[in-house]
């Protein structure tokens, strides 16, 4: 039988070794690039210099089969390769034709020569085709521009959240009035009014480029991004146009009614072919209701107001929000109470105001105080004949 000592030993031979085959089996590779750095290194400069000695000498027998191949040698290494089918080219239709078989609307259809040698020659028919090609191309550029401009507008406007820290001081003191009116006077120097038109004409690219998207579920954010933008900057009457046209295309009327009131309010004259616009979407708005709810809201009274007093209409009267409520219910005057002559009082409240169970009450004692039908009264009320005579200064012990 195996001694134990033997087989401890067994068992402390494998625990060694396994975990050195398993590091070797992971780091292998590894060791034996480490391993095979420690071989000889040649540099750049004594190879180039052993090349140098080389030239011009036979080539050894492992070399001797390499070879430099044109194409005129092996033509099949030369060829390109055949595109795949996403990369295979449009089909080319006939001349002005699209692929589906339809022209553009700017675009020539060509004309055999034979059809034309009255009219001119064929120079002269490519002189004429040369400006609606290049008002095409000038077209796409500026359409490629617009998009540059919103994708940027878009991608470097965005709201993100911003770091706050609060300062351990208190915050500077406001600027003295001299600075603001310096301020206000910079505003009107040649290089801010430079300034200004160049905002603008980004801000109408931009606006163009939104107008452009199929999609416009996002223009009227533009717009509002766009105006807080250039918050600062004059803006002109092509800026604001832009802007009310954004919104009518997504249907904000208080939006578009907004811009117009700014853009009356800057000095501009309003259109009647926006005013035309507003008005429509106002209409859209107010055929969506249902009858019950034609009241309309302050802000789409106002567009609709403004709008139509623009657009040389009369003004329309627009019921406010409460004249729908019926009138409150005229109460009865109250008369002033008077002093009878016995020295009772008479309230003289309407007859619906006196409860039931108090009118019989106040017939009699009104009664009483006139002097009618004494023997009822004192039938109806006893007095106690042990109460005592009230006098007006005596105590308790004198009435007694």
């Amino acid at each position: 039988m195996v001694s134990e000592d033997s087989t401890e030993m067994v068992i402390m031979v494998f625990r060694i070794l396994l975990p050195i085959l398993i590091f070797f089996i992971t780091f292998g590779h590894k060791i034996e690039m480490w391993i095979s750095s420690w071989g000889p290194k040649h540099g750049r400069d004594p190879l180039l210099r052993h090349r140098q000695a080389t030239r011009g000498c036979e080539k050894p027998e492992a070399l001797a089969t390499l070879l430099m191949v044109t194409a005129d040698m092996a033509p099949d290494l030369f060829q390109k390769p055949e595109p795949s089918q996403k990369e295979w080219p449009r089909r080319e239709g006939k001349v002005g034709e699209t692929r589906k078989g339809k022209r553009h609307p700017g675009e020539d259809l060509a004309v055999p020569v034979q059809q034309v040698h009255g009219q001119g020659s064929e120079e002269h028919l490519a002189a004429d085709r040369m400006p609606v090609q290049n008002a095409e191309i000038e077209v796409t550029d500026d359409e490629r521009r617009q998009l540059q401009r919103l994708v940027n507008f878009m991608a470097f406007t965005r709201q993100l959240p911003q770091r706050v820290f609060l300062s351990e001081s208190d915050p500077p003191p406001p600027a003295r009035p001299q600075e603001q009116l310096a301020r206000r006077r910079h505003l009107g120097r040649p290089s801010t009014i430079r300034a200004a038109e160049l905002a603008n004409k980004e801000a109408q690219m931009v606006l163009h480029g939104a107008l452009r998207q199929p999609n416009g579920s996002a223009v009227a954010h533009v717009a509002k991004g766009l105006y807080a933008h250039l918050s600062d900057v004059e803006l002109h009457k092509e800026t604001y146009s832009l802007m009310v046209e954004a919104c009518v295309k997504v249907n904000d009327l208080q939006t578009a009614s907004d811009f117009l009131i700014k853009m009356e309010a800057a000095g501009f004259v309003l259109e009647h072919d926006l005013l035309d616009k507003v008005m429509e979407v106002y209409w859209v708005h107010k055929n969506e209701k249902p009858e019950s709810q034609q009241v309309s809201p302050p802000h789409l009274a106002d567009a609709a107001e403004f709008a139509g007093r623009h657009a040389g209409w009369a003004q329309i009267p627009v019921a406010p929000m409460g004249s729908m409520s019926p009138p409150p219910r005229p109460q009865p005057p109250l008369q002033a109470a008077t002093i009878q002559s016995g020295g009772s009082i008479d309230l003289a409240l309407p007859a619906f105001s006196v409860p039931a169970e108090f009118a019989t009450a106040n017939a009699s004692l009104s009664s009483m105080s006139r002097g009618d039908d004494v023997g009822e009264h004192a039938q109806r009320f006893s007095f106690s004949s042990k109460a005592a005579v009230f006098k007006p200064g005596a105590t308790k012990a004198q009435r007694l």
